[in-house]
């Protein structure tokens, strides 16, 4: 759910440094899961990993499983989306930090969706 979305820059950022990359879903803590992002923001996600060009080709596979399981609903989806955000601004106190500066373009699609 943190960086789902950013996930064709990651990939091509270290396949230009010709450094292997590998992808863990997240299951739980469920807040942290991006099933439970709501409709709106899945299908921009899923937008966005279906239209990036790839540097690396094995990559369509892996974006095709993530996208599928993107598709699978996840129940107290919206009471789980609460205890992300408890927790995101949580850590960004602890750590000085903003996930709103941090991921700009995804913050504002998970705040306006």
């Amino acid at each position: 759910m943190l960086n789902v979305y950013y996930l064709p820059e990651f990939v091509n950022f270290f396949s230009r440094l010709e450094i292997g990359c590998g992808v863990n879903l997240v299951h739980r803590p469920n807040y942290l899961n991006m099933r439970i992002a709501p409709y709106l923001v899945k299908q921009k996600i899923i937008d966005k990993l279906e239209n990036s060009d790839y540097l690396v080709s094995e990559w369509k596979e892996k974006i095709t499983a993530i996208i599928n399981f993107l598709k699978l609903d996840h129940e107290d989806s919206q009471e789980l989306m609460q205890e992300f955000w408890e927790y995101t601004n949580k850590y960004d106190a602890l750590r000085k930090e903003s996930y709103a500066n941090t991921f700009p373009e995804f913050y504002e699609i998970l705040t306006h969706e």
